[in-house]
């Protein structure tokens, strides 16, 4: 399962910071029932945040007037791909995010969702770079495991207290009763029940093989390319060394200038997470 890391930039109208910032601090007070955002009702989220980023003034080149400029930043890290959370986002939320955005430049008026749609897509933004802490991992399978280690050090805890006399190998041998983890299965993930202390285990299968191996192939392709090119290069170009010194200083620049290709647009096109026009992420997943 592929993570889609973007953000929404959008430049906040001049004297309306403070109205937009008590709206996050409700937000920022209670995730679910704040009566803007309901962010526990996706349950692809991984992570999300509203920020606002007061830049600092500058002179402008022709006026010599000093301006300051604040922007909104709403950041996700989400499943599958950014456009199919966004179109959630403004099923589920649109009233809301028409509240937020009401203190933006520019931002449509009316309920039209379409023309909010249309709003938000333009203004997305993707980082070049990212790290991403559960590579292939969906945010449910994230949860169901944070349940089982907090499971298990409640568990834990009441066993060490419960049996003080007893060898840690008894009490690990009754914890891991307790959890009953799978002999095998493919993407086991657990069912927790903290209230009757119970777990369960079921498949939930997260597919990773073939991006893996997309990836790895297209390292494996450049590495053979670089190797041809540098034979090719011995056998045509020997015994010159200024022309082998050349042929090598170009063959490096190549792959540096190829390099930083990469690390500002996508070696698959397929994983394109960006509208065309726009920086796009480059993270191998």
């Amino acid at each position: 399962m592929s993570h889609a890391v973007f953000s929404i930039v959008t430049e906040v109208i001049p004297g309306h910071q403070d109205a937009l910032e008590r709206l996050l601090e409700q937000i920022e007070a209670d995730h679910a029932r704040n009566g803007i955002i309901d962010f526990t009702s996706f349950p692809g989220l991984h992570f999300s945040s509203f920020t606002q980023f007061h830049l600092d003034p500058g002179p402008e080149p022709r006026s010599g007037t000093r301006t300051s400029e604040t922007l909104l930043v709403f950041e996700h890290n989400v499943d599958g791909q950014w456009r199919a959370h966004l179109d959630a986002l403004i099923e589920k939320a649109a009233p809301g995010l028409r509240t937020i955005y009401a203190h933006c430049k520019d931002a449509p008026a009316g309920q039209d969702d379409a023309a909010l749609s249309r709003y938000l897509r333009k203004r997305v933004h993707a980082p070049n770079l990212h790290h991403v802490g559960t590579p292939y991992r969906r945010a449910d399978t994230v949860r169901a495991d944070l349940d089982l280690r907090k499971f298990v050090e409640k568990e834990a805890d009441r066993l060490a207290q419960s049996g003080q006399r007893e060898f840690p190998r008894t009490i690990w041998s009754r914890l891991r009763t307790t959890v009953n983890p799978p002999e095998g299965g493919e993407d086991m993930s657990p069912n927790v029940d903290l209230q009757n202390g119970q777990v369960t285990w079921e498949s939930r299968r997260e597919p990773r093989r073939f991006t893996r191996l997309c990836n790895w192939f297209a390292f494996i392709g450049l590495a053979l390319v670089a190797l041809a090119a540098v034979t090719w290069g011995i056998a045509t170009l020997w015994p010159h060394p200024v022309r082998l010194s050349a042929a090598f200083v170009a063959l490096f620049g190549f792959f540096g200038i190829f390099t930083s290709v990469v690390i500002g647009w996508p070696v698959f096109p397929g994983e394109r997470t960006q509208p065309p026009g726009e920086t796009f992420d480059a993270t191998l997943r």
